[in-house]
């Protein structure tokens, strides 16, 4: 059960409760925090990743549980592992179903609409690899895309003859209408799906989701948006949105169990859509039909419910304000130091946590290695073929020092021999 120290703060922030655990009381897998003044120094204390060798700014590749959350988990896999799984499974569907209504609840659309995925590729592929397409049939994707799906949209043309079509999008120097334009320019009579990628992995751009929808759909055409770095990312609403489709991952910005994903299949193109695996014929118009994948970690899915309640100490919005705040912090303090090049839009409306940016020397890139071996700094190389740069990714587990340190790093590289 969520204390009433939390209930108190979350009033005072003005944060109504996503459904839950906190409003009920009743879920035996509540967590039982207690939250002190400053609920950052609090969070950051719950992360054993923030207190390693290594300043860990890579949370955009896959977050890590905090203590509560994983002790949770551990609690979960031994209750599964110690009486027959599809007995526990029955025990767990009452909470399973109150954690789709919480997601719900957050992302704007109905549970009946969501089922959990291990990922958002797997949710993706579910959409890219069940939707009946023709020999000719054309999709549409972007040069900024996760490269996973554009090769599911590849498969299918090698073995079923559909046209993957490149719009060429320019993060840093396109504007929104622009963007829009592009998507637009691209559609023909053929066009069938536009894949869209909701935050950009390697600049952590948010693209213009909505008008891109409202666009597409004037056409006939539906969208499917990777939300890999969306949820729990920054505040958004599927309905919105406007989108068909749209595939999440619960282990990156939730801080969820790894092996975590969610989909969300808008009610009226679920039964056009065939599952990966096969199912029950009576569930063709239900989520359901995602479900019938046999045996596995059910304690991963129920884990969700934990992070859940740790979302809740601070809520969406003032998350995303803080982790805003920390990629300001940094970009506006390396920005002026040569040799340094921002690869990201940094404003609120167009990025949250991540930015990207590249130190060169003498026209080299100065090795991301350099960076962990003198300054134990950790993040990740990204780029594009002969345009390499770094990503950077705080969480909400870092501290204003831990980006101290790497303004530090970026001002004793650039002018080191």
């Amino acid at each position: 059960m969520i204390m009433h120290d939390r209930r108190k703060f979350l009033t005072t922030l003005g944060i109504v409760s996503t459904g839950s655990a906190l409003a009920s009381g009743s879920s035996r897998f509540c967590l039982d925090l207690e939250v002190p003044e400053d609920p950052w120094a609090y969070i950051r204390s719950q992360f054993p990743a923030a207190f390693g060798e290594v300043i860990h700014l890579n949370s955009g590749s896959a977050g890590v549980m905090p203590d509560p959350v994983r002790e949770k988990y551990f609690e979960l896999i031994a209750e599964l592992n110690a009486r027959p799984p599809y007995e526990v499974w029955n025990d767990w569907q009452d909470e399973r179903m109150a954690n789709k209504q919480r997601m719900s609840v957050l992302l704007g659309c109905s549970s009946d609409e969501i089922t959990i995925v291990r990922n958002t590729t797997e949710g993706l592929n579910n959409v890219l690899f069940g939707m009946p397409l023709e020999h000719g049939d054309e999709v549409i994707y972007a040069s900024c895309d996760y490269p996973y799906p554009v090769n599911a949209l590849k498969q299918r043309e090698k073995r079923e003859g559909i046209v993957p079509v490149k719009v060429q999008v320019d993060i840093m120097t396109h504007s929104d209408e622009e963007i829009v334009a592009l998507y637009e320019a691209a559609i023909t009579q053929r066009t069938k799906l536009i894949l869209l990628t909701h935050i950009t992995h390697r600049e952590g751009f948010i693209m213009p989701a909505k008008e891109i929808c409202a666009m597409a759909h004037n056409y006939g055409v539906e969208v499917l948006v990777d939300g890999a770095h969306s949820f729990a990312h920054i505040q958004h609403n599927l309905r919105e949105i406007g989108c068909d489709y749209y595939a999440t991952s619960l282990h990156k910005w939730l801080n969820a169990p790894q092996g975590n994903g969610l989909l969300f299949i808008k009610e009226d193109k679920i039964p056009g859509i065939y599952p990966l695996a096969s199912a029950d014929e009576n569930a063709a118009e239900s989520m359901v039909k995602f479900d019938y994948l046999g045996t596995r970690g059910f304690y991963n899915e129920l884990g969700i419910g934990a992070a859940l309640d740790f979302l809740d100490l601070t809520g969406i919005p003032q998350k995303q304000k803080h982790l805003h705040d920390l990629k300001a912090y940094w970009v506006e303090r390396v920005r002026e130091i040569r040799g340094v090049t921002i690869h990201s839009q940094t404003d609120y409306n167009h990025s949250c946590a991540l930015a990207s940016v590249a130190l060169k020397k003498d026209g080299k890139l100065v090795r991301p290695e350099i960076f962990e071996k003198e300054y134990n700094l950790h993040f990740k190389l990204t780029g594009y073929p002969g345009n390499g740069f770094y990503r950077i990714s705080p969480n909400i587990f870092t501290s204003f020092e831990d980006l101290d340190v790497l303004v530090s790093a970026f001002e004793e590289l650039s002018v080191k021999g």
